[in-house]
């Protein structure tokens, strides 16, 4: 089976994330990183990052979901 190629936009954003945690150390391989993820676009979207990252990062995931009560509607992301 033929590996399945990212857009270049995707490959891009994935490079940059990973060298900005790698540049800041925000991350040693080796540890768990734990999400806390909402449900919302953004939060789906560093998870989907996490996850695509982890193996290259050299990390562990753990992904809690938490209300971050940052709007009035907040409650009805993922529901």
């Amino acid at each position: 089976m033929p590996a399945t190629r990212r857009p270049p936009a995707v490959a891009k954003v994935l490079e940059r994330v990973a060298g900005s945690v790698r540049d800041h150390e925000l991350v040693l391989p080796g540890q768990t990183i734990v999400l806390a993820v909402s449900g919302g676009p953004d939060s789906i979207c560093l998870l989907e990052t996490m996850v695509r990252l982890r193996r290259k990062l050299k990390v562990g995931l753990v992904v809690a979901h938490v209300d971050h009560g940052a709007r009035a509607d907040s409650g009805v992301d993922g529901a």
